[in-house]
């Protein structure tokens, strides 16, 4: 049944042309300069510092190390972090 879901919402994702991480729930992470990143479909916080903040995602874990860092924005699916931006590390 999972199969099904999953292969309909891809054929509807490409039939209407919308982004996959729409309805298909994949992450999508936006960097601007060293100093903001945009990351949509997180599954939740898993440490947080100035210095270095943790994000479950689907594939892996994100970190993301810096100085001054601060969740700005923090909603459900989305969550936004400025600061001076030093390394991102993506964990499988």
């Amino acid at each position: 049944m999972k199969n099904f879901i999953n292969d309909t919402k891809e054929k509807l994702t490409k039939s209407l042309q919308l982004p996959e991480e729409i309805l298909l729930e994949k992450l999508n992470i936006e960097i601007m300069g060293n100093e903001k990143m945009n990351i949509i479909n997180h599954k939740g916080i898993i440490f947080y510092s100035p210095e270095n903040i943790r994000i479950n995602t689907s594939s892996g874990l994100l970190s993301i190390n810096g100085k001054d860092l601060l969740l700005s924005t923090l909603i459900s699916e989305e969550l936004i972090i400025e600061g001076q931006i030093t390394s991102i590390e993506y964990i499988i």
